[in-house]
């Protein structure tokens, strides 16, 4: 759901207006915030040894920068400094700040403040505590084996529980909880967390993500209960389902200095719980949970109740590698609204208000030893090729002799909106959630336009109906898998600018990292290796979302573990060119281009149409690798594929650019935006290639010509490289067929596979990212070439056509930007932008078409810009110049108010008109 932003950015509040001009500017520090070790919020149980610290530097002092640090780690909450005290140093880093200081243990505590210095020496104060814990970092830190439910059916849910005596109260807990499948924990019958689905979702065969818990509130003097309900989720799917099932477990208690480990081990014991797995877990068969009544028993996981009937769980062999969970979790994000219930013959038919990924609840009365069937579809129509967009999701409840209960969803989810009850005596009471990874949303937007608002909400909503386990999928239904182009599209477009994502891609990147083959190829799908189609862009994952995580959030670590998977896949590249180009390796349906752009227009690997593509994502990639090579000093690898990158680029234009039409190929649009973007297309050729493009997106084909393939490289092109938002804002604006306005005036409430909206599935990520627009082009917040992680960045609001205003925000590390403009009736433009403290940024006002020099730019504390040229003495800016159509104000950090207009008794000829940036 939207959360309105009502205008919140203008005008700035007054009591800081008070402050501010007060104080000519130099107003009031604030202490260091929202401390983050790698990237998590007080993380528990994590396996950096030397994990990296970032803090924001909250500052109302215009044009403050932090000139300095210290940051104080302790293993104690008094703030002794005893694992690290890094003294003042001088430095205006704030985010990825490498811990320093003592050798650190597994499970040991830390707790940690910064206090910064800004420029003029003083201090801004010291932060808040914050925390982190050490997980298990040796493998010999596990005491016990894995252990299973020997003789369980491959779909069982079981119940694990192990009795421990305390004879003193715990000082501090843990548990350390692996599992082969998912899981949930418990400690005298209360569930330790709201997570769901745990663990993530990793490459089975290569590693698995244990989950600490601090379970210290929940331990007790005397008898204790420990218990787990294991589920077997995706060990259900695929070449998985041969696989080990069952779980690791170790509770590590303090008291009195001392520390007691429980490990798991055959003297916990098991008994198939109250539900179980039905149906597959695949390509059109992700089944779903059956509950059984008369198996439910309240009590299994509380102290007092007797398992003697139970059996003693089995040890395994099974040994995999285990790594800490270091993302945030799924949790029911969303309650989602019922609109109507409907009976229909023997059955209920159940609407929702749109479509969602998640769990439902529903109370159900039915026959005695009966099963009611529960389905959901993602479509409120019929398909008229009889595909319904159930997908095999189904789940049971097994009525007792008393003929009543409640069906919840525990190891598996549905998706979809329309909802389906059948064999059951009366209305079902149901709710339902929505589940998605539970990263904090720090982006918005809001305009003027209702229909560009809403495509905004569409494209985040089907971007978290699509992002559980830890993976984006294609869809949650039909296959569930986590391709490698919509990855890249969503990380880019929603993830990174929306969210606080790092964790999140940081664990991404590491599943792609598991789907490597020997040789270097990869997999078009991860972290579940998957026999797909796909083409190199699918499998170019790691060195996109590398890529991407480095210019937004300034991560160069994320470069350093990623940077032998990413070689080694372009290796792999060049040892497939034929005559300088890129050749098809693996079979046309494996060497794919463009998939599902408009008219069904996809490009099978073995024709000119996807060569082409394939060559340039090859040079687009190099580029982007060369770059991070030499952000980490790799000065010859940088050199090596800079030379690589350069003979491709002569190659790939000469095959495939025709000289006398200015084109490659044909007018497609993504075969000019793509040689253009990856820089294929030399200099002198540009403005050429740039008219044909824009006469095909125009006039040709006046809509988005993309699939999900083509549509991260065309948007990347018209936003960022073309700087022609402009164009996107016009195709934004139709309802006609292809066009999202369109899928909304059919009534889609997600993205659905083709632009035609009338085939399965309607949950699909192959046309999100457009939410890129909204921050990037309508506001107007980009990364500068200069500086990365939004260091420098700039404000160039997308003032276009007959869009009236606009606000909203973008997730930085170094805090949140915020901008709001308005053309004003009178002609003036208004923009108000929030510059986060040690940070710096362009901002772009733009000139009315009859501008004089009577036109001057005011800002809250005095004018800046008259007669053509910078006012210098307003606080925080730090000069001004022209280029084409804008007015460029360079600033520093702190809130501005800039009014641009005519000030002098002149009047505006009309409002700002839409200008097009070179």
């Amino acid at each position: 759901m939207r959360k309105k932003l009502s205008h919140l950015f203008w005008p700035i509040e007054g009591w800081k207006w008070i402050l501010l001009l007060l104080t000519g500017g130099m107003s009031v520090y604030a202490q260091p915030s929202a401390l983050r070790c790698e990237y998590l919020e007080n993380p528990l149980g994590i396996d950096v040894r030397e994990p990296r610290l970032s803090w924001v530097v909250p500052s109302m002092v215009r044009g403050d920068m932090q000139t300095a640090y210290q940051i104080n780690v302790s293993s104690t909450p008094d703030g002794k400094g005893d694992l690290w005290d890094s003294g003042k140093v001088e430095s205006d880093e704030s985010i990825h700040v490498k811990y320093r200081g003592k050798p650190l243990t597994s499970g040991q505590r830390c707790y940690w403040t910064v206090e910064t210095f800004g420029k003029d020496g003083a201090s801004h104060g010291i932060s808040e505590q914050a925390t982190w814990t050490m997980g298990l970092l040796e493998p010999s830190a596990w005491k016990g084996p894995w252990i299973h439910a020997a003789g369980a059916p491959a779909t069982a849910h079981v119940w694990y529980r192990k009795k421990v005596v305390l004879d003193r109260d715990a000082d501090a807990a843990f548990a350390y909880v692996a599992s082969r499948g998912f899981h949930e924990l418990y400690v005298n019958g209360k569930k330790v967390d709201d997570r769901l689905m745990a663990p993530t979702l990793t490459s089975l065969d290569k590693r698995i993500h244990y989950v600490t818990y601090d379970i210290s509130e929940f331990l007790e003097k005397g008898e204790n209960v420990i218990a787990v309900w294991y589920g077997p989720g995706w060990t259900t799917f695929g070449s998985y389902k041969k696989g080990f099932r069952g779980i690791r477990a170790q509770i590590n208690i303090e008291s009195k200095g001392k520390t007691v480990s429980i490990p798991s081990d055959a003297s916990w014991k098991w008994k198939l719980s109250s539900s179980e797995h039905v149906g597959g877990w695949g390509h059109r068969h992700a089944g779903g949970d059956k509950v059984v009544a008369n198996r439910l028993e309240p009590d299994w996981n509380v102290v007092g109740y007797d398992d003697g009937s139970w059996s003693h769980a089995a040890e395994s062999d099974f040994d995999t590698t285990l790594v800490a969970e270091m993302i945030n979790p799924d949790r029911m994000i969303e309650t989602i609204p019922v609109t109507a219930v409907e009976k229909v013959g023997d059955s209920y038919q159940i609407s929702l208000a749109k479509n969602f990924t998640g769990f439902i609840e529903v109370a159900l009365k039915g026959e005695p030893n009966t099963d009611a069937v529960i389905k959901i579809k993602d479509d409120r129509k019929d398909d008229p090729n009889g595909e319904y967009g159930e997908f095999g999701q189904t789940g049971y409840f097994t009525f007792d002799e008393k003929g009543e209960g409640v069906f919840r969803n525990r190891f598996n989810y549905m998706a979809g909106c329309e909802i389906e009850i059948s064999r059951v005596t009366a209305k079902p009471e149901l709710k339902a959630f929505a589940v998605s990874n539970d990263f904090k949303q720090r982006g918005a937007f809001e305009s003027s336009n209702e229909l560009l608002n809403k495509i905004y909400e569409t494209d985040l909503w089907t971007f978290r109906a699509n992002t559980l386990n830890g993976v984006t999928m294609d869809c949650p239904h039909r296959e569930r898998l986590g391709y490698g182009e919509v990855a890249f599209a969503t990380c880019w477009g929603i993830g990174l600018p929306n969210y606080e994502a790092g964790s999140y891609y940081t664990k991404m990147i590491q599943g792609w990292m598991d789907v490597q083959h020997p040789d270097g190829n990869i997999y078009f799908v991860a972290p579940t290796p998957n026999k797909t189609w796909g083409g190199p862009l699918w499998s170019s994952a790691p060195v996109t979302l590398t890529y991407e995580l480095y210019r937004a959030y300034g991560d160069k670590g994320i470069i350093e573990k990623s940077y032998p998977t990413m070689k080694k896949w372009l290796d792999f590249l060049n040892g497939n060119l034929s005559e300088g180009i890129l050749a098809v390796y693996d079979g046309g349906n494996r060497f794919l281009g463009e998939w599902s752009a408009p008219n069904g227009r996809k490009n099978n690997g073995k024709t000119q149409e996807a060569v082409l593509f394939n060559n340039c994502v090859y040079a687009m990639i190099l580029d982007m690798f060369v770059e991070m090579a030499d952000a980490v000093g790799n000065r010859a690898d940088a050199e090596e594929y800079a030379a690589r990158l350069s003979a491709l680029r002569t190659h790939v234009h000469q095959a495939f650019f025709d000289e006398e039409q200015n084109h490659y190929i044909n007018t497609i649009q993504t075969h000019q935006a793509l040689p253009l973007l990856s820089g294929v297309t030399p200099p002198e050729k540009r403005a050429a290639v740039m008219k044909v493009f824009e006469k095909e997106i125009l006039e040709t084909t006046p809509y988005l010509d993309m699939g999900s393939s083509g549509l991260p490289v065309l948007l990347k092109f018209l936003i960022e490289e073309a700087q022609r938002s402009d164009i996107v804002y016009t195709h934004l604006n139709k309802t006609t067929h292809p066009s999202y306005g369109y899928f909304l005036s059919r009534g889609e409430t997600t993205w659905p596979e083709y632009w035609s909206s009338d085939k399965a599935s309607k949950i699909h990520t192959c046309y999100t990212g457009i939410a890129a627009f909204f921050q990037k082009g309508a506001l107007g917040i980009q990364t500068d070439a200069s500086a990365v992680g939004f260091k420098h960045f700039k404000v160039k609001p997308g003032v276009f056509g007959d869009l009236d205003w606009a606000q909203g925000s973008a997730f930085s590390m170094y805090g949140t930007i915020r901008t709001a403009w308005k053309k004003e009736k009178d002609g003036r433009f208004t923009l108000n932008v929030t510059v986060p403290g040690n940070t710096t940024a362009d901002i772009y006002l733009p000139k009315p078409e009859c501008a004089n020099r009577k036109w001057a730019i005011h800002e809250g504390l005095g004018v800046c810009w008259k007669n053509g040229v910078y006012v210098d003495g307003v606080p925080g800016i730090t000069g001004a110049n022209e280029e084409d159509y804008f007015v460029i104000v360079h600033v520093g950090s702190g809130e501005y108010r800039f009014e641009a207009g005519f000030f002098d008794g002149e009047e505006a000829e009309g409002n700002v008109k839409q200008r097009r940036s070179k």
